[in-house]
Order: structure tokens, then sequence, then C-alpha cells
């Protein structure tokens, strides 16, 4: 039987996306071989379903679509992730591949949730969940879509919800132990190239979810457990220590925002090895931040700033709004360890106006606190007051007990622990003992 002209178009098609996947796979690609395999993902997007062999095709450039994220995900090209992904899910979903239409769906979630809108992420996750074959999905699927939702609502600080989620997910993960170590194929830039993980991996990082909820809430040993857990299901599995940098970060986290520093040193130390050792570009930042807050509590200060300008370069480079805040929050610390109270005023600014379109609550409380504060030892009682305004705004939208507001106060407190009220001077108001202390009230 003679083939037809668009069938042997669509067949070529199949050979050169494996032939991508295979160099991308290898790591063996330059910028302009990336932005090829790109281009090629739009090209097939223009052809219409109705081809011959189209369901085949798709599978394929799914595949690719999946090698290919790694590499466009650290050029920071979010709008590309989240159109072309969302357009091959939809594609999935037309012929009925619920497991492909997942799989993409999440890509576009977590793109959605951590660089642009955080309620589309929402709609995206429920997309899968309400899916009437979501049952029929493997369990390995389900636990992945239900840690990414709860991820997404942690960040939009409904930990009720998430808790709820993290639970379904841990539960599925304690009826499924099949914990096989398996390789992971990696890009040249260090990170997985495969997605799915496995049930230990997500039940690892399900545990440390529930510790940062606790954490986040002010409940210190619950969340101590939780990581303590966390830690113990990656080291029973983890042979190539490629998550123990999840257990370490957590704990260090854990000891710095209860401000001994000395104790969190050791934890964030190894968190910053293992990100360097497996070449994670946004680990090895994320964990230059923590280590440098660290440093700066121990008055470490011009370790603390070479490593601060490490992170913001690469948060700057993969535009990520919420992690560049967090390295005004600990450039502010810095310049105010230093004395320099008016460039530190200037940085915590920046905190909560980059937050306006994504969302981090333990940062944003943190520099609000530091803002009130500083406002109110100026005797810039409405500008205090206005960020104590939107210190509890944030704190309604959490949907919890203020705890960590009382623990972002204190944190500010105990780094500046001079009195907070202004003394009289040329260049700041008289506030009467009884002013103050009404405003204090």
């Amino acid at each position: 039987m003679e083939i037809s002209w668009a069938e042997r178009q669509m067949q070529r098609l199949q050979v050169e996306a494996q032939q991508i996947i295979h160099y991308l796979s290898v790591g063996e690609v330059d910028d302009f071989f990336v932005e090829q395999a790109v281009r090629f993902v739009y090209v097939f997007l223009e052809i219409p379903a109705t081809a011959p062999e189209y369901a085949s095709v798709l599978s394929t450039i799914a595949e690719l679509a999946n090698v290919l994220h790694v590499y466009i995900g650290a050029q920071g090209r979010w709008n590309d992730i989240l159109y072309l992904w969302t357009a091959l899910a939809a594609q999935a979903k037309r012929f009925a591949d619920w497991e492909k239409f997942a799989s993409l769906t999440i890509r576009a979630a977590l793109v959605a949730n951590h660089y642009r809108s955080p309620q589309d992420a929402v709609q995206l996750y429920l997309e899968i969940i309400n899916l009437n074959a979501y049952e029929s999905l493997p369990a390995l699927k389900r636990v992945e879509v239900l840690h990414q939702f709860s991820v997404c609502l942690i960040d939009l600080g409904d930990y009720a919800t998430a808790t709820t989620y993290l639970q379904n997910a841990i539960a599925l993960c304690e009826q499924n132990q099949e914990y096989a170590v398996m390789p992971v194929p990696v890009s040249h830039f260090g990170a997985r190239i495969d997605t799915k993980g496995t049930f230990w991996e997500h039940h690892g990082f399900l545990l440390n979810l529930l510790g940062n909820i606790a954490l986040m809430s002010g409940r210190y040993e619950e969340a101590q457990r939780h990581y303590a857990q966390s830690a113990h299901v990656f080291e029973k599995h983890d042979v190539n220590e490629d998550f123990a940098y999840s257990a370490n970060q957590s704990l260090g986290r854990l000891w710095l925002y209860r401000q001994e520093y000395t104790k969190a040193l050791p934890y964030l130390l190894r968190n910053y090895e293992l990100n360097h050792r497996h070449s994670k570009v946004q680990g090895n930042a994320t964990s230059s931040c923590y280590l440098a807050a660290v440093y700066i509590g121990l008055h470490r200060l011009n370790e603390a700033e070479t490593l601060l300008n490490s992170a913001i370069s690469i948060f700057n480079q993969l535009q990520d709004a919420a992690d560049i805040a967090m390295c005004h929050l600990y450039f502010g610390e810095l310049e105010s360890a230093r004395g320099h109270n008016a460039a530190a005023m200037a940085q915590w600014q920046r905190v909560p106006a980059l937050l306006q379109c994504s969302q981090s609550y333990m940062i944003e409380q943190q520099a609000l606190a530091h803002l009130m504060l500083h406002h109110l030892r100026a005797g810039e009682i409405a500008d205090s007051l206005a960020a104590l305004a939107r210190l509890l705004k944030c704190l309604k939208h959490q949907h919890v007990q203020p705890y960590s507001a009382c623990a972002a106060v204190g944190h500010s407190l105990s780094t500046h622990p001079t009195v907070i009220f202004p003394k009289t001077t040329q260049n700041t108001p008289n506030v009467t003992k009884r002013s103050a202390l009404a405003d204090r009230n």
C-alpha cells in the first residue's frame, strides 16, 4: 500500500523528534540547537490534529517537551513553556491520553505557580484532579499531582487544604512501597530530565512540606519532627545523595528562623556543598542565600555579601521574583548589621513590591516587620502603621494563627535590640512618652 505524502511528512517529524531527544538527553547541544528544538515544537502544533499518525507523533513530541523543559527553563523562557505545554496538553486531552495530559499540565502549572499566577496554577491542577479518568491514572502520577498542587496551595497560604492533600499523597506513597532506587538522567545543566520521581522521593518531599507548614505556623517542634522523618526517608533510599540537600536546607532554615545560627550553620553549609556538587543552578543560589543569612547572624558580613551577590545574579537571570525578594530581605539585614539604616530600608521596601504578583509570605512578613519597626524608630507612625496593616493582611491570606508574625517581629527586634522609639533630635520629630506608648499599644 502506497504511503501518502502527509504520512511521509509525519514519519519524518517522528524521526527528527527522536534525534532531537537523543542529543538533548546526552547534553551535546548549544543554545542554537535548543532554539531550533523549540521552533520544531511550534511547527508541530501548527499541523492539524486530523493528520495521519498525529497521535503517535504527539507522544514523541511530548517526550521531547519533557526533555526540552530543562534547557529552556534554565534560560527563563517561561512564556514559551506555558504556551507550548498547555497547547500540547490540550492535544493529549483530545486523544484521551490522560497520563500525558497530566504530565504536560503539571509542567505548565509549575511554571504558572512559581513565575506567573498561582491562581492559574490552581485551575490547571484542578483540571487534572476533576477528570473522570483521574482514578485510572497510575498511582505515582496521582502522587505527583497531589504533591505539586500542595506546593501551590502552600504558596497561596492555604495551609489547611494543602495539609489534606499532602496527607492523601503520603497515604498513596505508603500503599505503594516500591522504593526501587533507579538512576536518574540529568542534563548538562545538572537538572533532572525525568520528572516522575519515585514513591520514596515524593514521600520524602511530602514530609518536608508538612514540616514547612508547621515552621511557617510557628510550630517548631512539629516542623523538626517532620524534617527528621523526611531525612530518614532520604538517608534510607537516596544512595547518591541527590536529595539530601532538602533535609539539610530545611533543618538549617528551622534553626535560622529560631536565630540559633551556630546550630543552623552545619546544615546550611552541607546544603550549599550538595547543591554545588550536583550543579543545581537554582539550588546553588537558594543555598547561597540561606547561608548568607546565617553569616549575617554570625556577623561574618563580607562572606554574606559575596554569597548574596552570587545568588541574586542567578535569580535575576531566572526572573524569579520570590527569590529575588529573598535576596533583598537579606541584603537589608546585611546593611542594617553595618549600621546603614537608609540602605536597609531601601532593600526591604523592594520586597513587597516584588511580591505583588507572587506569594512568599515568610519572606514578606520578615521584610514588613523590619519596615514597621524602622519606621517606628524614625517616628514615621503612618508608614509604620501601613507596614503593620500589610503584615496583618499577609497573615489573613495564610488562614493561620499569627505565630509567624510573632517570629518575624521577634527576629527584627532581636536583630536590632535597641529601644524602638526615637530619641528627640533635630532630624526626628519630638514624640512624647505618652504618645509613643499610645502608638505602641
